[in-house]
């Protein structure tokens, strides 16, 4: 059987998850969950992937996330494979820590960012480890109703529906989940239609019409098998969209042109995994000038929105430049 396909594009919110082989635990002490997450908000801070809610259970994990440059895979790639590793070492064994793929859903904003949410943190409830979702201490959940702040959480996406201050969406949101709890309404799994998305008709028809083709069958480039973008594109692109020479974007130290080489240097790290002696050659900067530029830029895309919005839409012409399989390159 043919597996699913990755939905991919810049921006998407995703439910991952997955269990442990032949639903074995792939936590099996506080070391163990302290390691995953301590891998989690290292490649999230990494790959630019906006960690929205979690949950840690025995022999499976929820993840509510956002990517901003279309990279989940690698992200998972990455992640699973640090801490499969590590798992591995700690107890002396070999063999694949989890019993399949991760399954990733492509999430509808608003309320189904909210059923989902309430879903995640339900889990230990459901699982019968605790009775109410506060005691359990690996999920987010603490978080959302402000009892122990999370750093690397960003949750606007769900608060943001409950209120104005921090204290009111802090008391809905509880109340939110503890309905839920009473009604047996969180129980429920969400429904996932054609096995890909958490939404409405309306915005399926929308993810089919914007990404698929005449006979609505998601061309390679939508799906995980995207060529990755070299170097070369990215630059192409950044040239193209800023009106610059490749001189002015190099030499020039007014603001706006800055902006566009730290653009360059953020997406050539992230999307072409270039390291930062080839980017500081490229732009005539130190390595420590060309890190301290990429760590600016990417500080400001993650607490930005409209400069956020601006990177997704380049990204979005970018992926269009890169159709085709991964080993054709154009360089």
């Amino acid at each position: 059987m043919a597996r699913k396909p990755r939905i991919l594009f810049p921006g998407a919110f995703y439910h991952v998850y997955n269990r442990g082989n032949d639903r074995h635990p792939v936590y099996r002490d506080d070391e163990d969950r302290m390691k995953y997450l301590w891998y989690l908000t290292k490649y999230a801070k990494e790959m630019s992937v906006v960690l929205i809610s979690y949950c840690l259970l025995t022999n499976h994990f929820h993840l509510f996330l956002r990517t901003l440059l279309a990279n989940l895979p690698m992200f998972m790639h990455r992640l699973h494979s640090a801490y499969a590793k590590w798992y591995n070492k700690k107890r002396n064994r070999t063999g694949h820590l989890y019993g399949s793929r991760y399954q990733a859903t492509l999430v509808q904003e608003t309320n189904y960012s909210l059923k989902l949410s309430q879903y995640i943190h339900l889990n230990p409830v459901r699982a019968n480890l605790v009775a109410l979702p506060e005691e359990w201490r690996w999920s987010s959940y603490p978080h959302f109703i402000g009892s122990r702040p999370i750093p690397f959480l960003d949750s606007t996406i769900v608060l943001d529906q409950f209120g104005t201050t921090p204290e009111a969406q802090h008391d809905a949101y509880r109340g939110f989940v503890l309905e839920g709890l009473e009604e047996g309404t969180a129980w429920i799994e969400p429904p996932v239609k054609d096995g890909l998305f958490l939404g409405d008709d309306e915005f399926i028809a929308q993810i089919y019409a914007k990404y698929s083709t005449v006979d609505t069958k998601l061309p390679g480039w939508f799906l995980d098998d995207v060529r990755t973008p070299t170097i070369h594109d990215i630059l192409s692109l950044v040239l193209q969209e800023s009106g610059l020479s490749f001189g002015t974007l190099r030499e020039s130290k007014r603001y706006n042109h800055t902006h566009w080489r730290g653009l360059f240097a953020f997406l050539s790290k992230k999307l072409a995994n270039a390291s930062t002696k080839q980017l500081s050659q490229i732009l005539g900067l130190s390595p420590s000038a060309t890190s301290k530029a990429i760590y600016r830029y990417e500080s400001k895309v993650l607490s930005d929105r409209q400069l956020r919005k601006r990177v997704e839409k380049i990204v979005r012409s970018l992926e269009t430049r890169a159709i085709g399989p991964k080993e054709k390159s154009d360089i």
